[in-house]
């Protein structure tokens, strides 16, 4: 019975162990003419040595492209020297982006920025938008196959209030856990930097307990 019990447990671990992982991009600011660069995050409790998925952008949102390819760069502390990264114009206008390696080396980590995309409003841009993550598969060393859940993050000017780092419309302990969650990960989303200082640090929760004592 013990024995059972131990396999159930360890076959609860592997299925959440699946289920977590992840390739998504966080929610993000941005106006019409402006021209951001996004984090591209993977959570990933397997080990991965290559990835791909489709970008959709709504209207008026668009890669940016530089002598006719697009825009999107690796980020070093998570990516091997042999990784490389292609991306071609699907029919359906869907970006899709190859992230692989010539010896088959895997990412660094298990949870943070993976890449980063240079993301363009256009003038006609209407103030609000989606970026949509469809068909996104990771990949083992060994060839085994993983789908990633799709992922929507929404683009526009966003009003948000001070300190109210998870949007929830309220100012609290969750945006402290919420900040902490973005120094963990080392993730480049500043939606954390409540003081405004460019980054986001201790100072950041300290802002926000000053925000609630107030």
């Amino acid at each position: 019975m013990k024995q059972v019990v131990l396999n159930i447990i360890v076959l609860l671990t592997a299925i959440s162990a699946i289920a977590n992982d992840k390739l998504y991009i966080n929610d993000f600011g941005i106006v019409a003419g402006e021209t951001k660069t996004i984090a591209l995050i993977l959570d990933n409790d397997t080990a991965y040595s290559a990835f791909q998925t489709d970008i959709y952008l709504s209207n008026g949102l668009e890669i940016d492209q530089e002598d006719g390819e697009y825009v999107v760069d690796l980020n070093s502390d998570r990516a091997a020297r042999s990784h490389v990264v292609s991306t071609y114009k699907r029919e359906d206008d869907a970006i899709r982006v190859f992230v692989t390696s010539q010896n088959l080396a895997t990412f660094k980590g298990n949870r943070g920025d993976i890449a980063y995309i240079q993301i363009k409003a256009t003038n006609s841009f209407p103030g609000s938008g989606t970026i949509k993550l469809k068909n996104s598969i990771a990949a083992e060393a060994n060839a085994t196959r993983h789908v990633l859940p799709d992922c929507v993050a929404t683009a526009g000017e966003q009003t948000t209030l001070k300190g109210d780092v998870n949007g929830d419309g309220e100012v609290n302990i969750a945006d402290i856990n919420a900040v902490i969650d973005i120094i963990l990960s080392g993730s480049s989303n500043n939606v954390g930097d409540v003081n405004g200082d460019g980054e986001v640090n201790i100072a950041d929760i300290n802002a926000i307990i000053d925000i609630i004592l107030k």
